[in-house]
C-alpha cells in the first residue's frame, strides 16, 4: 500500500494536467526521496516520450507494484485518483 500512497501524492501534485513531462515528474519523484532508477524503469516500461499521458503512467506504475492483477488490487487504483473512493455519488 506504500506505493499507492506515494503515487497518490504525486498525482495530487501533477494530476491536474492531462500530460506531464519527464522533467517535472522526475522533480516530484526525487522530491519524495524515491530512486530515480525506478522511475526510469517505469518510463521505459511505458515506452513514454518526454511528454506523456499522465493517467496512463499512473495506472501502469500502480499496476507494477502488484504481483498479480486481482479484484482486490484493481480496487486500490481509485485510491490514487479520488479523495474518498468509497463514496459513490
Amino acid at each position: 500500500m506504500r506505493w499507492i500512497s506515494i503515487y497518490r501524492i504525486i498525482y495530487l501534485q501533477l494530476g491536474k494536467h492531462e500530460q506531464v513531462n519527464e522533467k517535472d515528474l522526475r522533480e516530484k519523484w526525487t522530491g519524495l526521496c524515491l530512486d530515480g532508477a525506478e522511475l526510469t524503469k517505469l518510463l521505459h516500461l511505458n515506452s513514454l516520450d518526454s511528454v506523456f499521458d499522465w493517467t496512463k503512467f499512473i495506472v501502469v506504475a500502480a499496476a507494477s507494484v502488484v504481483k498479480e492483477v486481482t479484484e482486490d488490487s484493481c480496487a486500490m487504483l481509485p485510491c490514487i485518483f479520488y479523495q474518498n473512493p468509497l463514496v459513490i455519488s
